[in-house]
């Protein structure tokens, strides 16, 4: 396919970035660090996430990314895929989490063009098999099994039922919760969440040579579809804290030990809009 057209660029010199618009809508952030010798770092992120279906679909889109891992990519099966990059210096993983999607990865400079194809095929021909979906149902099987067996995994799981209401999106995956997961659900809701590059910033760090990955970024970033008209923000629903004061004691193995968890909540000044709401929610994850 042609290159796409480089529509806007400009240095954000307090940052030490330079940021390119390509004509499909694209963002790509590059920051040469000469620190980072021999490996440069993607960043692929787009807000949205989870929080934008409905905790029906939660599981099927949390785990959507895991069922496309699986299946491999361009006619290859997992095992294949892995035989290919054996010998290749390009590391790659996807996540669909609460409020955003992403793909991240890493290569060595003379690997960035495998990299891309990777990240681009996971973007406009993902596959979806029935092998993918057998890994992806162990995964599921195997985290529902350990569900509440050791006494700290129970405690935290307590903990987390208590304060956001048995909440499907923020509690363990439980053998309940586990199925909720469908095959047919994963795929579309994953297709969803990855099928417009204008909705994308590609960020690009370590030690690179910036023509040489913009022209590999025309190429392959440039063949996604994208509308810059149709760009998405995430959703943020309040969650309530338990009111009062509140004591609850859970008892579980055999050992004589025992863990406290105390919290108390209180409400942060309404944010704006959402690029503030995750910057509150960065730094109390600190």
């Amino acid at each position: 396919s042609e290159k796409a057209d480089i529509e806007s660029k400009r240095r954000i010199s307090n940052l030490g970035v330079t940021e390119y618009i390509l004509s499909n809508g694209a963002r790509i952030i590059v920051r040469n660090a000469p620190n980072e010798k021999s490996r440069i770092n993607m960043r692929i992120v787009s807000k949205g996430g989870c929080a934008l279906v409905s905790d029906q679909d939660w599981m099927s889109c949390y785990f959507s990314t895991t069922y496309a891992m699986y299946s491999g990519l361009n006619g290859l099966d997992i095992n294949q895929l892995q035989k290919y990059l054996s010998d290749k210096n390009v590391n790659l993983n996807m996540e669909i989490n609460e409020h955003e999607e992403t793909i991240t990865g890493f290569s060595s400079p003379d690997q960035l063009e495998c990299l891309l194809q990777l990240a681009t095929l996971l973007l406009s021909k993902p596959q979806f098999t029935d092998q993918g979906w057998y890994f992806t149902q162990l995964v599921v099987d195997q985290q529902a099994r350990v569900y509440g067996v050791q006494p700290g995994d129970y405690f935290y799981s307590k903990i987390l039922e208590f304060l956001f209401n048995d909440s499907v999106r923020h509690t363990p995956i439980s053998p309940e919760k586990a199925t909720m997961l469908n095959q047919k659900d994963a795929e579309r809701l994953y297709r969803e969440r990855y099928s417009n590059a204008a909705d994308f910033t590609f960020i690009f760090y370590g030690d690179i040579n910036e023509k040489e990955l913009i022209e590999l970024c025309r190429y392959y970033i440039g063949s996604l579809k994208g509308d810059p008209k149709v760009l998405e923000e995430t959703k943020y629903e309040p969650l309530n804290f338990p009111e009062g004061i509140n004591e609850k004691t859970y008892k579980k193995g055999q050992e004589k030990q025992g863990q406290v968890f105390i919290a108390f909540g209180g409400d942060l000044p309404a944010a704006e809009n959402s690029n503030e709401y995750l910057k509150d929610e960065a730094m109390l994850l600190q």
